[in-house]
Parts: C-alpha cells; structure tokens; sequence
C-alpha cells in the first residue's frame, strides 16, 4: 500500500534536486570563499530570527549555505568531506525526492523552532547554527549501516552506531538549559522521527512480541511433557524414565502394571 511519502514522490518528484549535497557543500565553499577575499557579510545568511522579523527574510532559507568555518582548515574540508559522504549515500540509497523531504523537514522545523525562540524573554537576537542539521544525514546514515566502520584520525575504527550515540550524549549534554540548542537539536531530529519513527516503533514491538514468545517457550519448557497419575514422577524428575499411556493417562515405568487394574 503506498505511503504518504510515496504519494508526495508521485505528485512532487519531478522537483526535486539532484545532487542536492554536493550543491549545498558547493554554496557553503563560495560563501566561504567570498567572505574570506572580499567584504561578504557572511553573517548576513545567519538564521536570525530577531532580523528575519525585521525583514531579512532570505535567512531562512540561506542559513543552510552559511559555511562552518572562516579560515581554511583540515578540520573545514574533512567537515565538507563527511557531510558529502553521508548525505550521497543517502541520496542514492532513498532517492532524490525523499533525500530532498529529508533535508526540508529539518529546515522547516528549525526554522520554526528558532522563530518560536522570540517568544523567549531573552534579550538580543541569537543566530543560529546549520551545524545540528547537517549533522542528521551522518545519523541517518548510522541507522541505516549501524556497523560501517570508520577510521577516526583515520586510525581508530569505530562502527557508525557508536558515533551516532556519542554525537547524541554531547548534543543533549551540551544544551544544558540553552533553549537556542534545544531548538536546533529539534530540528536535527525531526526528519530522523519522520523517517524512521515508525521503524523504530514497529521495531520496538516486533522485540516485545519476540520477548513474549521466548518467555512463553520457555515456560512450556519448564513444564513436564510426561506425568505418572500413581506416583507423580515426571520426565523433568529422570530424564531417562519410560511413559505410557492408558485412556489418555500416563504411566511410568514402575507402575505399568497399574495400566489394566
């Protein structure tokens, strides 16, 4: 039966964009690139709900080409590199549309989520950072390969189900009581809810149904399959005791002749 994603794909998925990665890491390098050699308010592609307000609305949708770092680094083309990477495969192992879906549901809900920051008495406008959202294709990446290993420092092997749990425990550690941190790691987690909710659901109880049936197989087991109605003794009690039955009674073996009394 097709789904609401499936429907949406039928209708809208001549619009989505191809390469959609590669033309996000492409927009971060020449924002970098105009802020580094030329007086580019980089700044000025921020998610800033207190300017968006004020008029900036092009803020939400830029924010996602806003480059990580000022100054080239190692550090700045390995986060180029990783986020290419991950968000690729995705691409090719969902599709364009749904890769496209993936990443507009994170925007959108960080995009509400910081707007609904104004209503936080907290003097001054806080920018927000894309680096939440562009984090989520590496943890949708380790839900789908939980055992794709990767060398850290390109060294230390560490399967993606790891990387993803130790970015989660920072992320929520690290907001503390920020609000602002709250609002991005909530628009990081959106389209992973969307996505993979209902797996992870249906996961949840297919585990439970399969826990019922162990414990049920297991309590068939501790019951005898053999029972004497003279004496008691089962098959659990000697494991090598014969049994027989009369009239649907059983047996065992030393009261065998009690069979046709």
């Amino acid at each position: 039966m097709p789904t609401f994603v499936d429907k949406l794909e039928k209708r809208l998925g001549r619009y989505a964009i191809s390469n959609l990665t590669f033309w996000i890491m492409v927009g971060q390098i020449a924002i970098w690139g105009f802020g580094l050699f030329t007086n580019f308010p980089v700044e000025s592609l921020a998610l800033d709900p207190s300017k968006v307000i004020q008029g900036e609305v092009w803020r939400i949708f830029t924010f996602l080409l806003e480059p990580p770092m000022a100054r080239i680094s190692l550090w700045l083309i390995l986060i180029w590199y990783i986020f290419y990477f991950f968000g690729s495969t995705l691409e090719k192992e969902w599709g364009e549309f749904r890769y496209n879906l993936f990443i507009l549901v994170g925007v959108l809900c960080t995009v509400i989520g910081g707007m609904l920051t104004l209503l936080i008495p907290i003097a001054g406008g806080y920018p927000l950072s894309n680096g939440y959202l562009l984090t989520s294709p590496m943890l949708a990446f380790a839900i789908l390969f939980p055992n794709f290993e990767i060398r850290v420092y390109f060294i230390l092997p560490v399967k993606m189900k790891w990387i993803a749990v130790f970015t989660l425990a920072a992320w929520f550690f690290g907001a503390g009581n920020n609000p602002f941190s709250w609002v991005l790691i909530f628009g990081a987690l959106a389209n992973i809810m969307l996505f993979f909710g209902k797996s992870f659901i249906q996961g949840q109880q297919a585990k439970k149904r399969s826990n019922r049936f162990h414990r049920e197989r297991e309590a068939e087991a501790a019951e005898p399959f053999h029972r004497c109605v003279i004496c008691g003794k089962t098959d659990l009690d000697d494991r090598d005791m014969e049994f027989a039955y009369q009239d649907g009674k059983g047996y065992c073996r030393d009261h065998w002749d009690e069979m046709d009394k």
